[in-house]
Order: C-alpha cells, then structure tokens, then sequence
C-alpha cells in the first residue's frame, strides 16, 4: 500500500441541512433519488443474501462468490456517482444506513467467509469463562486435554495454535459475554461486532455526502469483515471515533472511549496525542480506562511463559500483503526493513504531531486518513479488515488512493490457504496479486498527488455533505 497522498488537516465538513445533505425524509428529496438508491439496494441485497447462502454451504464461500459481490457493487456506486454528476437532488442518506442495516442482518445470517480467525474469538470467550485468564495459554495445550466436543472443534479450525491470543481485554469481556449468552456459537460475537460496524457508520454520516455514505456503508470490505466474519476493528474504531467527537465537550469521556479503544486495538495508541491533547482530565480517564481492563489479567500478563509473544510473532516473524516488507526483506533482512519501515513511518507521524502541535489543533480534529494510512504502508502484516482505520476518516477528505486500496485489498485472500497451488505455502500472497495491489493504489497516488484529492474522481464523493 502506498502512504497518503496528502497529510492535510481532516478537520470535520460543516453541516448543511437536511434537504442539501439528502438526509432528511424521503418526500423531501423527491421520488427519484429514492429510486436510484432502491435500486442499487436491491441489486446488492440480492448479491448479499446469495453470498450468505454461499457462506452457509459445506464448503463456504469462495473468492469467486467475493469477486461477484465486489463486482456488483462498482457497478452500482458507478451508477450513483453517475447521478450524482448529473446534478440531480441529493440521494436520501436515511435510506443509505437502512440498506446497511440490511445488509449487517444479512451477514449475521451467514457465516464467516476465508476466515478462521472468529474460532479464536470463540475459544478465548470458552477460557476465560471456564479457566480463567485467555492470556499467556496457547490452544495446543488444550489437545491433550478433555474438553466439551464443541471446543475440540473450535481447537481444529483455530489457526496459529502455538501462539496465545493477541486480543486486548476489551474484546475478551465481549467474548466472555457471548460465552455467557450462548457457549461457543459464534451469533453473539457478529451481533456486537455488527453493532459496532452501525455505531461507526453513524458517526461518520456526519462528514459524509450521500455518495460517499454509500461508498462505506454498501462496501463489500465492510459487510464482509464486520458482519458476516466479526472482525473487531471497526468496533474499535468506533470507540476512537466516539472519542474525537466528544473531545471538546467532555474530556473525561473522550479520554475513557480511547482506553476502551486501545484495550480492544492497540493501533488506537496512535491517536493519543491528538485525543488527550493537553487536557490532564483525558490522561487520567484514559489511564483509569486502561487500568480497570487490564486489572483482571495482570498476573497472567506479567507471568513468565513458554509459548511465544503473540505482538513479537506477528511484528518479527510475519508477513502478509506487506509489498514494502517483501520488497526490502530480502535486501535488508527482516529485522533491516522492519525497522527501516517503522523509522521512516515513526519520523511522519513525528512530523505530522509537529505540526499540528505548533497550529493549536491537538485535541480538534484527528488526522486519521493521513495516521493510519502511514501504519498501512509500514505495517509487515497487512489483513484487509485493517483498511478500516483510515477509512473511518476518508469521508472528511475522499482520496482515489484510499478508495481503490479499500477495494483491490481483497484480492489479498487468493494466498496458499484458499488457492491450494503447489509451492505456495498458506497466508502467502502470490507475487502478481501483490504486484496489482501495489500498482492500482500507486497509480491513484499519483493521481491524487497530480490532481488533488478535490478534483480527481474522487471529488465527486466530497458533494452534498450529509449531517
């Protein structure tokens, strides 16, 4: 992935009202941008429904069936951005979020697609509720142990079983919840990770034009990650959102959103200095925040073990979908171009703190497009669900890099593990796969650099800001 295009200020559009925004009651905006949203609604419900039966089948879905349901999406956001240049009345944004709505239900009803990682998030719920602390205990030392047939399952699909969890504390008490609710089925889990997903969406309708509402809100990379397979990222998100947008008008708050944040994913550490800014209050809420969740596991934490940190495994060991890691590894070695990589990405994001500190705009607003699109480009494992970061923001500031890279990173799941071709080991992505991902966000780099984000294609996503 290539870094941000543009490390400008994503300071929040101002509201506009509701005729303008397309947000208010469908009467308002007129009969036929209902239509047009109605239409491509229906179109990608019925892609959804058939990609949920799919998900349900003996063998699951494929990436042909991902392939289908990405391909009908363009078409229909090509045929919004069409109505859009016309000029027409704003498309209802109220019918947008009730699509996504449907959309959401619709991959609760499926299952988990080329994903294992939800056995995980099961097997940590069953431990921490029936022994104790999930942390520090890897789930191979479960295999010469009786356990419930529902959890020998769940230790068969569990990926990495050598390794102990990586999943902050945050997501371990939603995990014990839905062992509570349900044992080991995985429903309760999708609901509160579909809950999140609809939490962020409506945070960001704030910033988004109709289109632009439309382009996250139907994305194939949402729906999938968040709703049919119950990646916890855009939860976390969320909360780090939430904390942005009550800053200014309780610290306190803000500082408690960003701990649960962090204690779900540790990436939201990256927004601390511009959430806590300078107000003592925050820093106190954030630490309280992070104390109180990791209170119940410290013993377990800090406790010396024989299996492998799961942090260091996957930031020394790993790679996936990381073209500057495999570009450079070879030359510079692994721990060369991992810390080149994080140098380079640390001395940005330095300059980028600089600067808004010397403009006062610590504690406004979040650059979170430019910060997270920055992590993207150094990070050596590179999962497509991780695209959400700086999409959360992309509606402030619509760039053709982030869009395109939203879209061509699920391309990323023909690795080893689902093209079963010989030589290729699983989790490793085939070199031209790489190559059309690089090349497709670098190309809308350049467009972005050349044009500006406000007159490419992607200006279009940037009209008729909704409230």
């Amino acid at each position: 992935m290539e870094t941000p295009a543009s490390a400008e200020p994503e300071s929040p559009a101002p509201r506009r009202s509701g005729v303008e925004a397309g947000s208010g009651p469908v009467s308002e905006a007129g009969w036929a941008p209902a239509l047009a949203i109605c239409t491509g609604g229906a179109a990608l419900t019925g892609a959804y429904a058939r990609l949920a039966v799919r998900s349900l089948a003996p063998s699951g879905a494929t990436l042909a069936d991902l392939a289908v349901v990405s391909g009908v999406f363009l078409v229909v956001l090509a045929g919004l951005a069409a109505w859009t240049r016309r000029g027409a009345r704003p498309l209802p944004s109220s019918l947008i979020l009730g699509f996504a709505v449907l959309f959401h239900a619709i991959g609760l009803a499926g299952a988990p697609i080329l994903e294992d990682d939800p056995a995980r998030y099961r097997l940590d719920g069953w431990v921490f509720a029936e022994r104790g602390s999930p942390y520090g205990i890897a789930p191979e030392r479960f295999f010469d142990v009786d356990v419930p047939l529902d959890v020998e399952a769940l230790l068969d699909e569990v990926n990495h079983p050598a390794i102990p969890t990586i999943y902050g504390p945050t997501l371990q008490w939603i995990f014990r919840g839905a062992h509570a609710v349900a044992g080991t089925a995985l429903w309760p889990i999708q609901a509160a990770m579909a809950l999140g997903s609809l939490a962020l969406l409506w945070l960001v309708r704030r910033d988004a034009s109709p289109l632009a509402l439309a382009f996250l809100a139907w994305h194939p990379l949402w729906i999938k990650e968040f709703a049919f397979t119950a990646h916890p990222d855009a939860l976390a998100v969320a909360l780090l959102l939430a904390a942005e947008t009550v800053r200014r008008r309780n610290a306190i708050a803000a500082g408690g959103l960003l701990g649960l944040a962090v204690g779900a994913k540790l990436f939201a550490v990256l927004a601390l200095p511009w959430i806590i800014g300078r107000a003592p209050r925050a820093a106190l809420a954030f630490g309280a925040t992070l104390a109180a969740l990791y209170a119940p596991f410290l013993a377990t934490l800090l406790a010396p073990s024989e299996a492998p940190d799961p942090h260091a495994a996957m930031g020394l060991a790993w790679i996936f979908n990381a073209p500057a890691h495999v570009l450079l590894t070879p030359i510079l070695g692994t721990l060369g171009a991992r810390g080149l990589l994080a140098l380079g990405a640390l001395l940005f994001l330095g300059a980028l703190l600089l600067r808004d500190a010397r403009r006062g705009a610590l504690g406004h607003a979040f650059p979170g497009q430019a910060v997270f699109g920055t992590m993207l480009f150094a990070l050596p494992v590179l999962n497509p669900w991780y695209v959400i970061w700086p999409l959360a923001w992309w509606a402030r500031r619509p760039t053709a890099w982030l869009a395109t890279a939203s879209v061509v990173v699920l391309a990323s799941y023909a690795h080893g593990l689902h093209l079963e071709r010989e030589g290729l080991d699983a989790y490793v992505v085939p070199l031209p796969v790489l190559a059309f991902e690089t090349a497709a966000v670098a190309i809308a780099g350049l467009w972005d650099a050349r044009r500006g984000p406000r007159r490419t294609g992607a200006a279009r996503f940037d009209q008729s800001r909704s409230l």
